[in-house]
């Protein structure tokens, strides 16, 4: 019994000892695999964050990527200056990144290391355990001395181990720590912008990094993050030292002149002060002293050029020079600032001065140029608070108006009439903070408590008057001539059918700057919250649209109604405006919202709000249109100068499937024969050609200079003018990314739906438009036919104002010179002499023109020992376009003063038409206005009496005075002479050219009413066609791709017979509004036979240059005329449909026809021999006449469509009659209906005045919405290409990228 006892007690403890061993053997391996986790922890992802350093290095490295960004938006022009600064700081960037990313891996191992300290912590816990069991086991018999002794072995290792490990992590804490209070005072100085305290951190760290031993030795293994970190405070000093030394070279500069600074070095001055401001630089902590000697060298400045250096100056300049944020703050905004506060410190203008200063402190830098401005309008029309006199008012509007306003004015003196005016500032002064309190508290109490529009109008008044009082802390109240518009056009709008049956438009011509926006903005917010109308606002100018928006957009936000209920405010701009510089500004969209209340957009956008619901189908366009209203501004330009008609696409999936089979044949390079053959039918044929065509133009195209790729996107986008345009869209970009992989199909559109403007706009349940001038007797009589407008007048502000002045522009002379040469030189010596007194503006022709006049002006300058790029400015479109900066300066300086005292004279400035519509020219110069004010020079008096309107409204703006002189060239005008038979004379060169245009406007008028009924047929065809689906029949499809391509030309039964084609359709049944008003008279017979789905025919005349010089043997051994005739035959082989009309002309000394228009299909061998047997080239060029006498033939042919290619490779020398092509620039002038216009030049020898006219003859053409493009072969070996993009132009229809 005894011996089985102990047996079992040995079996017991045996068993008990394997338990032991295999408990450390798990534990061996756990601790085997928590070293395994930790090594590979050690190289993992980083943890948050734990030191306050690391977040302070962050932070740092956030500034400094900000502040690069911000200076890329920037945009300086210092280019040379501003790379090198701009790639240091890239490079300060990137290793300030690279040091972050250290500092976290450090930071990110010690915690590691703390973690693993705290497991080796467990770890020395699980081994005391075990040596506990141990010992309980060393008592049992079966246990060998040597398996207790590896067991007590192996936790005494771990346990070592452990020690070791904890030690390790104490060293790099301590190495981490030193690290961190290293770093820190160089990121306070920084931090601080303190460019003194940065070099002495530098200074003292610098021994302790000189050697990468000593750095390792101080730093131990941190040494590698301390190196870059210190040196990427060295570059920021550098940066720092080079600015600093800019700043106190040109402050010696200044010093050694007596303290005199010139505008070179000022504005140096402020480009390092905004360096510095966007490397964090500041100027006051870094050097106090050269901070203010900056100051006074801006004030000395300020004071030089005529200021005043008021204590208010002062103080905007030291708010310049402390910023730390400019944004789009610059050197122009500055001087604008100083301007509109340079007021002398006395009693008279210390009110404005004081609520100026408070501006200055509580508004952002960028926005105090606004802020200012909008201050002195405000004061402007406070200081005839007073003066106003509503019974004045009404006084001046029955004094020119018609019947039919009677009852409305009668309405409006009913709620609104002497003695119930807005507020009573009997014994009250609007410069009176309790006064205006007072006031307020008045007009707050006076809205809102009756039914009457009057009542609501005051709520609306008191919202924006408390706005406006917590912005500038000042009265502002609208005009009583403001207010009685607002009344008449909101009668019309809640009672027209009453009170005016038949008008579907009331339109107010109102005067530039009496406050339009502000009209506009009431009434949209009163239709919005009172008649709950879903308002359209119209202003076609998208950056006129979206100042007029910003500047109500609080009132629309803080508005709330008396049930408490706001309104939606939306501005809508193009998808790539939005996507680029609203993307995070939730009320700007890219098309119009169907629920927003109140949108402000172009008139594009209304188009397309029309077509979207159109397109969807099913629509009922009453239902949508019943409850929204239509407000325009500048309703002449939306309605008068625009196409009446506007075909919209839709794409064809089957030509879309053809268009892709098509390129995907050409990128895998089949043969052109090869792929012709795959088109079967007309259509298909057509697309062959487009997408062949396209192929070749992406073919050459270079990425960033044609094309861009977006990786957002990820598909290609067009560069037009040095910019990525979204909107743009071509067949050869669509090939582009198709065959690059970037999208797996071609979107071929169509033409299937047609909008008449005026239908969509009348679709409006009420229109009502605003605008500075209408037109002449028969644009009004074209407005009141096809929009049942009827119009008023709003006196000016000035004339309900008792006692007030009010000035008109003055006529100092009009001079006629024979040509332009004697012109320009009458134009100078008129400039540079009233310069003497006042600010000259000249107005040119063109854009070019004003380039060039720029040019002759400042050579005359430059002559005299004038600065002759201060002396005369440019406004040129291309100015605005290429130099912004520079546009923006030279608008500001153009109407201020040079020099003081008996030295003050004034700049000279040149613009083009452009610049004579909508530009504010400021003229704040006393001596100026006693003096006649600024001054016009118009070198083309415009045919439309608006456009003259405009022209003379940039002079004689509010109380100041204004003067004008024409001195115009008789040969601009030598067409209209010769038709007219009247030669123009100085007493009345005006109104004859006026008369002229009021004789082109009618034919225009005549030929928009002919346009306008047959498109506004086809739009009511088409609504109904859309809202019953019909076009998803091939058959359908093709005969509405017909309609929409020939309606033009057809009368109104002929388009109603083709319709009733249209499967589902009965035109009978679809009541329209359309006259009919017969086919187009120059339309060709038998083209418009019914059922015909062919194309519209096309009349194309080419003119090539037959002088003696094309007969230079340098296109590849051929000559030039050679390739010319060879190209000639490929176009008409090719792109010439049969059924279009060709000509063919040359020029040497004398205009030759090689043969007129004439139908291809029937001719085609007749034609292809005259074009294969044209006479050698001899003789001189007579180019000018040759353009005249083919527009001539185009004018009179049968087409809508017409393209003129002409081609030249020397100067004209022939046509005597327009030595410059003075004819032909009045024609285009003019207009030729549907001309799309090709030039060529052929070499280098082409002068540019020539180069100049032509440029102008394809500007013309454009802007009438036509094809225009001039393409010159330097090299006569690029003919060929030349005449291919030719062959582009016509395949593409005139819709090809230019």
């Amino acid at each position: 019994m005894g011996q089985c006892s102990d047996r079992e007690a040995a079996d017991e403890l045996k068993s008990r000892a394997q338990r032991a061993e295999e408990r450390s053997k798990k534990l061996e391996a756990a601790l085997s695999a928590l070293k395994i986790d930790l090594d590979q922890r050690e190289g993992g992802d980083a943890r948050p964050k734990l030191l306050t350093k690391r977040s302070l290095v962050s932070q740092q490295s956030g500034t400094l990527e900000t502040s690069v960004l911000k200076m890329k938006e920037e945009g300086f022009k210092n280019n040379q200056l501003l790379s090198a600064k701009d790639k240091q700081i890239e490079q300060l960037k990137e290793k300030a990144m690279f040091h972050a990313k250290q500092l976290q891996a450090i930071e990110d191992r010690a915690e590691e290391l703390e973690d693993e300290l705290e497991s080796l912590k467990n770890t020395k816990q699980f081994s005391e355990h075990l040596e506990a069991e141990n010992q309980k086991l060393r008592g049992s018999q079966e246990l060998t001395e040597q398996e207790l002794q590896d067991a007590l072995d192996k936790s005494t290792n771990f346990k070592k181990q452990a020690s070791e490990l904890g030690h390790r992590v104490q060293d790099l804490k301590a190495s981490a720590q030193i690290v961190v209070m290293a770093i820190r005072p160089l990121q306070q100085a920084i931090r601080d912008g303190d460019a003194e305290s940065l070099k002495r951190e530098i200074d003292g760290m610098r021994p302790y990094v000189e050697t990468e031993e000593i750095a390792k030795q101080h730093y131990l293994e941190f040494s590698d993050v301390i190196g870059p970190f210190f040196s990427d405070a060295e570059s920021k000093l550098k940066i720092w030292q080079d600015i600093l030394n800019t700043i106190h070279l040109v402050i010696k500069q200044t010093q050694s002149q007596s303290d005199m600074i010139n505008r070179r070095q000022a504005k140096r001055l402020f480009v390092a002060i905004r360096e510095g401001s966007i490397t964090g630089l500041v100027l006051e902590h870094s050097d106090s002293d050269a901070s203010a000697q900056v100051v006074k060298a801006f004030m000395d400045f300020w004071v030089q050029e005529g200021g005043v250096g008021n204590s208010l100056q002062t103080q905007l300049v030291q708010r310049v020079v402390g910023c730390r944020n400019f944004r789009d703050f610059d050197f122009t905004d500055m001087s604008c600032c100083l301007s509109y506060v340079d007021k002398e410190e006395v009693e008279e203008n210390n009110f404005f001065i004081d609520r100026a200063r408070t501006l200055c402190e509580e508004h952002p830098l960028h926005e105090l140029r606004r802020a200012l401005s909008s201050l002195e309008t405000i004061l402007f029309f406070l200081r005839f608070l007073n003066l106003e006199d509503l019974a004045l008012t009404y006084q001046k509007y029955r004094s020119t108006q018609n019947a039919w306003l009677t009852k409305y004015l009668a309405v409006a003196e009913s709620q609104y009439c002497p003695g119930k005016e807005l507020v009573d500032t009997t014994g009250r002064n609007p410069h009176d903070e309790n006064d205006v309190k007072e006031l307020l508290a008045q007009l707050k109490a006076s809205g809102g408590k009756g039914g009457q529009t009057m009542d609501a109008l005051r709520t609306i008044f008191s919202w924006w008057a408390e706005i406006m009082q917590d912005k500038f802390n000042l009265l502002v109240l609208p005009h009583h001539t403001q207010i009685v518009c607002m009344l008449i056009c909101l009668e019309f709008v809640k009672n027209g059918g009453k009170s005016l049956p038949g008008a579907g438009a009331v339109i107010a011509e109102m005067g530039t700057g009496e406050g339009k926006s502000a009209v506009i903005a009431v009434m949209a917010l009163y239709c919005a919250a009172w008649l709950k109308m879903k308002v359209h606002v119209v202003v076609d100018d998208e950056h006129l649209v979206e100042r007029d928006f910003r500047t109500y957009q609080d009132l629309f936000n803080m508005f709330r109604g008396e049930n408490g209920e706001g309104v939606t405010a939306n501005l809508c701009v193009s998808a790539s405006r939005k996507e680029s510089k609203f993307k995070s500004d939730d009320s700007v969209t890219a098309q119009v919202p169907d629920d927003a209340d109140i949108v402000y957009c172009e008139a594009k956008h209304i188009q397309s709000f029309y077509t979207r619901n159109a397109k969807i189908g099913g629509k009922h366009f009453a239902d949508i249109y019943n409850n929204r209203m239509l407000i325009l501004d500048e309703v002449d330009a939306l309605v008068i100068d625009e196409s009446p008609n506007v075909p919209f696409v839709y794409e064809s999936e089957d030509l879309s499937l053809f268009a892709t089979q098509v390129a995907e044949a050409i990128a895998s390079h089949k043969e052109m024969t090869q792929i012709e053959a795959m088109a079967k039918s007309g259509a298909q044929k057509k697309v062959f050609r487009s997408m062949w065509a396209a192929a070749q133009t992406a073919s050459k195209w270079k990425l960033h200079q044609d094309f861009e790729l977006d990786m957002n996107s990820n598909r290609y986008f067009r560069v037009q003018g040095g910019r990525v345009c979204e909107s743009a869209w071509s067949l050869a970009l669509e090939y582009k990314n198709f065959a690059d992989h970037f999208s797996d199909k071609i979107v071929y559109n169509e033409r299937l739906f047609v909008l008449s403007r005026p239908r969509a706009f009348r679709t409006y349940g009420r229109i009502v438009g605003l605008s500075g001038s209408v037109g002449n007797d028969m644009e009004r009589d074209y407005l009141k036919k096809i929009y049942k407008a009827e119009f008023f007048k709003v006196p000016a502000f000035l004339h309900t104002c008792r006692n007030s002045p009010y000035y008109t522009a003055v006529q100092k002379e009009v001079i006629i010179e024979e040509n332009e040469h004697l012109q320009w030189q009458s134009t100078c010596d008129k400039a540079f002499e009233y310069r003497e007194k006042v600010p000259v503006l000249i107005i040119a022709p063109s854009r070019q023109k004003a380039n060039l006049l720029s040019a002759e002006l400042q050579a005359m300058a430059n002559a005299k020992g004038l600065r002759a790029k201060d002396v005369v400015r440019s406004l040129s479109r291309d100015t605005f376009e290429s130099f912004p900066e520079q546009y923006k300066e030279n608008l500001f300086q153009c109407t201020q003063p040079m020099d003081k005292g008996s030295a003050k004279k004034f700049r000279i400035t040149v613009t083009d038409p452009r610049g004579g519509r909508g530009t504010d020219y400021h003229v704040t110069d006393p001596d100026a206005d006693r003096n006649g004010g600024l001054l016009l020079i118009i070198q083309e008096v415009p045919k439309q009496a608006r456009d003259w309107a405009q022209y003379l409204g940039r002079t004689a703006r509010q109380d100041r005075h204004g003067q004008w002189m024409a001195v115009l060239n008789r040969q601009a005008y030598a067409e209209e002479q010769r038709i007219s038979q009247k030669n123009l004379q100085p007493e009345d060169a005006v109104q004859t050219i006026l008369g002229w245009g009021n004789q082109e406007t009618q034919s225009k008028v005549a030929e928009i009413h002919e346009q306008y009924h047959r498109g506004l047929r086809l739009n009511e065809l088409s609504e109904e066609i859309a809202k019953r689906h019909l076009l998803t029949k091939d058959k359908n499809r093709e005969i509405m791709v017909h309609l929409c391509n020939d309606f033009s030309r057809m009368s109104i039964q002929q388009i109603d017979e083709l319709a009733a084609q249209i499967e589902g359709l009965n035109p009978r049944s679809i009541k329209t509004e359309a006259e009919e008003v017969g086919p187009d008279k120059n339309a060709p017979r038998g083209d418009l036979r019914k059922g015909a789905l062919a194309g519209a025919p096309r009349s194309i005349i080419i003119l090539i240059d037959r002088s003696a010089s094309m007969m230079s043997r340098d296109c590849g051994g051929k000559t030039r005329f050679d390739v010319c005739k060879n190209s000639i035959m490929r176009v008409f082989n090719n792109n010439v449909e049969d059924h279009d009309y060709i000509g063919l002309y040359t020029f040497e000394s004398e205009v030759r026809e090689s043969f007129p228009l004439t139908k291809k299909g029937p001719n085609r061998d007749r034609l292809a021999n005259l074009i294969e047997n044209l006479p050698p080239p001899d003789g001189l060029t007579r180019f000018y006449d040759g353009v005249l006498h083919c527009m001539n033939q185009l004018r009179e042919s049968p087409a809508e469509t017409r393209y003129l290619i002409a081609l030249t490779d020397g100067d004209d020398n022939m046509s005597t009659n327009q030595p410059n092509g003075e004819m032909v620039s009045a024609m285009v002038r003019n207009g030729v209906p549907g001309l799309n216009l090709i030039c060529i030049t052929v070499g280098t020898k082409i002068k540019q005045k020539m180069v100049e006219i032509m440029n102008y003859w394809i500007l013309s053409v454009q802007g009438s919405g036509q094809l225009a493009m001039y393409i010159p072969a330097d090299r006569p070996d690029q003919l060929e290409s030349c005449f291919e993009k030719v062959a582009e132009a016509i395949d593409a229809d005139g819709e090809i990228e230019t």
